[in-house]
C-alpha cells in the first residue's frame, strides 16, 4: 500500500489537521484510526488497526511534520539486506525478525520478539560459518561435545578477523551519532571509544541483552530494538562477505 492508499484507514481523528503534509505524503493529512487497547488479546475488530501506542509518534523536519507510518517502518526495515552469500537458513530466520518488527505496528510488544529473532539469525550465522567450534562438557557423569555459545562465537570471529569494527555500516553509523550529539550538545561529551573498544562494549552486550529477552525481562524501546536488529544484520554479512566488494545495497553507508 502507498501512504496515500484509499484502503488505509483515514477516519477523522481529533487533533490530526495538526500535521501538514510533504511530498511523500497525500495531500491531505493521513488521520489514522488507531486501536483502543494493548497488553491483552485484540478485539476482532482491531486487529487490523496500528498499536495505540504508535499514536504519539510524530517524523520529520520541525517545518514539516506528520504521523508515523507503517510505511515509514517498512521503509527502515528494508535497509538490512543481507548478502547473497549468507546462507538461505540463516537468511530466512533474518528475515522471521524483519517481519516480527514490521508486525510491531499492531502488537507493539512484537519488537521483542524481532530483537530476540535477531540474535537467534546471528547465532545461527555464527555456527554455520565456524562448525568447528565446539567444547567438551560433562554433565550427568558423561562427556560430550557441544557448540559454544553466543559471547565466545562472537570472539572466534573476532581472532579470526572476519569481524573487523572499522568496516562495520554500524560503525558508521554510531560515529555518525557521536558526531550529531557533539553538535547538539551544550556541554562537552567524554572521548569516543575506538572502533576496538567499541566492538568489545558489543560483545559483551549482545550476549547479555539475547539473554534477558529468552528469560522474558520486558523491553520496548523501538530505536533499540531497529539497533539490535541493523547490527545483526551488518554482524551476519562479514561473517559471509562478497568476494571482490558488497552488493549496492549491502554496502556500508545503506543505512
Amino acid at each position: 500500500m502507498s501512504r496515500s492508499d484509499p484502503n488505509l484507514p483515514s477516519q477523522s481523528v481529533e487533533g490530526c489537521s495538526k500535521y501538514r503534509t510533504t511530498a511523500a505524503t497525500s495531500h491531505e493529512a493521513l488521520c489514522m484510526q488507531y486501536a483502543t487497547t494493548h497488553e491483552v488479546l485484540k478485539p476482532l475488530n482491531e486487529i487490523m488497526l496500528p498499536d495505540p501506542r504508535f499514536e504519539i509518534m510524530i517524523i520529520g523536519t520541525p517545518a514539516e511534520m506528520r504521523p508515523f507510518d507503517v510505511a515509514d517502518l517498512r521503509e527502515r526495515l528494508a535497509l538490512s539486506v543481507l548478502n547473497s552469500q549468507v546462507p538461505k537458513e540463516v537468511q530466512t530466520q533474518f528475515q522471521i525478525a524483519l517481519n516480527l518488527m514490521l508486525y510491531t505496528w499492531y502488537v507493539f510488544e512484537f519488537q521483542t520478539m524481532a530483537e530476540k529473532q535477531a540474535y537467534a539469525a546471528l547465532e545461527l550465522a555464527l555456527r554455520t560459518r565456524f562448525p568447528d567450534a565446539t567444547k567438551r562438557v560433562r554433565k550427568n557423569g558423561m562427556e560430550k561435545t557441544v557448540p559454544i555459545t553466543l559471547g565466545p562465537l562472537l570472539r572466534r570471529a573476532i581472532a579470526d578477523n572476519v569481524i573487523v569494527p572499522e568496516v562495520l555500516p554500524a560503525w558508521a553509523r554510531a560515529k555518525a551519532g557521536r558526531k550529531h550529539f557533539e553538535e547538539i550538545s551544550p556541554y562537552p561529551l567524554a572521548p569516543m571509544h575506538t572502533a576496538n573498544q567499541w566492538l568489545e562494549h558489543l560483545i559483551q552486550t549482545i550476549p547479555y541483552f539475547r539473554n534477558e529477552l529468552a528469560h522474558g525481562v520486558p523491553k520496548l524501546y523501538l530505536h533499540g530494538s531497529f539497533w539490535a536488529i541493523e547490527l545483526c544484520g551488518d554482524l551476519i554479512n562479514s561473517l559471509f562477505p562478497i568476494a571482490g566488494g558488497c552488493e549496492p545495497e549491502s554496502c556500508p553507508g545503506h543505512a
